[in-house]
C-alpha cells in the first residue's frame, strides 16, 4: 500500500509540475503579447487615431455612374460637416492601416532611374480636408481642396517618403511628374506638385512609409 500511495503522489506532483509550468509558459506568452500591443499603439504612424469614425462605401454596390461620384461626394461630404460635433470629414480610396491600396508607374522630371529601379509608388486619392481631419501635417504648399474638380487644373499632393527619394534637397512645390503610359491617354497624366503632407503608414504599423502622391477624388 505504501509503495502505491508514493506512486500516487509522484504522478500527482508530476501533474501539478507540468500544469504550474504550462501556465508559467502561457503567463509568459500573454506578457510578451501585451508588451507587443502597448509597443504597436505607441508607434508613430502618422496621424491621429483619437475621436475618428470611418465609414465605408461601395459606389459600384449602389450602381452609381464615374461621371456621378464627383457630386455624391461633395453631397456626402456636406452633409457630413453639417451633422452636430463633427469637426471635420474626407473621404479618401482607402484608409490608413487598411493593408489596402494601388500603385501607379511615374516619370519624374530631371530625376534620372537606376538600371532595373522600380518606379511604382502608392497612388491615392484624397478628398478636401485630409489632413485636417485626420491630423497629418501639412508640411509645404497646400492640401487638395474643394477646388480641385474636374474641371480643374491637374495637381497631386505628395508625401515626405515621395519628396525625399524624388527630390533630394530640393523644393518640390511646382514640380511635376508623369503617371501611366503615354500609349493609353486615358491611363495617363501630367501632374503638378501643389502641396507636401507628412508620411501616413497604409499597410503595417512596422513598416517604413511609402513614397505616395495623392490626387483629388472630386
Amino acid at each position: 500500500r505504501t509503495g502505491r500511495r508514493r506512486l500516487r503522489f509522484g504522478l500527482a506532483s508530476t501533474l501539478v509540475v507540468s500544469q504550474v509550468a504550462l501556465s508559467m509558459v502561457l503567463l509568459t506568452g500573454a506578457g510578451l503579447f501585451a508588451r507587443s500591443l502597448m509597443k504597436l499603439q505607441e508607434e508613430q504612424v502618422g496621424f491621429n487615431r483619437d475621436n475618428v469614425l470611418l465609414v465605408g462605401i461601395n459606389t459600384r454596390l449602389a450602381r452609381y455612374k464615374p461621371t456621378e461620384l464627383s457630386t455624391l461626394y461633395s453631397r456626402l461630404l456636406d452633409r457630413l460637416e453639417a451633422l452636430p460635433h463633427v469637426q471635420s470629414a474626407t473621404i479618401a480610396t482607402y484608409s490608413p492601416m487598411s493593408g489596402i491600396g494601388r500603385s501607379s508607374s511615374v516619370t519624374v522630371r530631371g530625376y534620372t532611374p537606376s538600371p532595373g529601379e522600380d518606379m511604382e509608388v502608392a497612388d491615392m486619392l484624397l478628398g478636401p480636408a485630409y489632413c485636417e481631419t485626420l491630423g497629418v501635417p501639412l508640411l509645404l504648399g497646400r492640401e487638395i481642396g474643394p477646388r480641385d474638380t474636374p474641371a480643374a487644373q491637374k495637381i497631386t499632393v505628395i508625401n515626405q517618403a515621395f519628396a525625399r527619394r524624388f527630390f533630394t534637397g530640393q523644393n518640390p512645390i511646382g514640380k511635376r511628374f508623369h503617371i501611366g503610359d503615354d500609349d493609353d491617354p486615358e491611363r495617363s497624366e501630367d501632374l503638378e506638385i501643389v502641396g507636401v503632407i507628412g508620411d501616413v503608414k497604409y499597410e503595417s504599423v512596422r513598416e517604413d512609409p511609402s513614397p505616395t502622391f495623392y490626387r483629388p477624388i472630386l
